[in-house]
């Protein structure tokens, strides 16, 4: 799996029936984006676990990744930003989508885990990310200092190293661009969030 990523940087790859061994529990995000019914995440620190080496399991970290989740239904969220509690959700779509996965992420005021139905999952690694075991840091934390570079950092969370041809391909115009807002929803619906959010 590794060598096969690794090699393809630059490029828009299929990750949907490994996305198992990809885990964002331990990383860092910035604003996400919709366009029409496709959700963009930068992510920092994304973990791939890589079983191609003999079969024995081995973690490898991505400094930089655009996750691109497609024909999305339906997207939830429970966490806290700026130490408030915030449960709330947005459908999209009425599409019966295939798969339900869970994400987890840290932002510079918070910390939330989204839970999405959506179809194929997309992964984009930008030319200049780097590969590793070391944790990326884009800010200081109680247990690792910022080891990026705040220019890098910038281009990346402004989805300035997505190249202009996956824009193309997916049909991600400027014009239907929108940040995803994480607000707080109804009573009934955090409600229903909580009690679905296992299933």
């Amino acid at each position: 799996m590794l060598s096969r990523i690794s090699m393809r940087q630059g490029e828009l790859i299929d990750i949907t029936d490994d996305r198992d061994l990809f885990n964002t529990t331990e990383s860092y995000s910035f604003d996400y984006f919709l366009f029409d019914k496709k959700l963009l995440m930068p992510i920092v620190n994304l973990d791939i676990i890589d079983k191609s080496v003999l079969e024995n399991e081995t973690r490898v970290r991505i400094e930089f990744a655009y996750l691109i989740l497609t024909d999305v239904d339906e997207i939830s969220w429970i966490g806290e930003i700026d130490k408030k509690g915030i449960i709330g959700g947005v459908t999209l779509n009425s599409l019966d989508s295939q798969m339900i996965d869970w994400f987890m992420n840290y932002k510079e005021n918070g910390g939330y885990e989204l839970k999405i139905k959506y179809d194929r999952l997309l992964i984009y690694i930008p030319i200049i990310s780097n590969f590793g075991q070391e944790w990326w840091t884009p800010w200081d934390t109680p247990n690792f200092k910022k080891n990026i570079e705040k220019q890098s950092l910038d281009n990346f969370a402004m989805l300035n190293l997505l190249a202009n041809s996956v824009c193309s391909e997916l049909k991600m115009n400027a014009d239907s661009k929108q940040k995803l807002e994480f607000t707080i929803g109804t009573k009934e619906q955090m409600s229903l969030i909580r009690k679905n959010w296992a299933e």
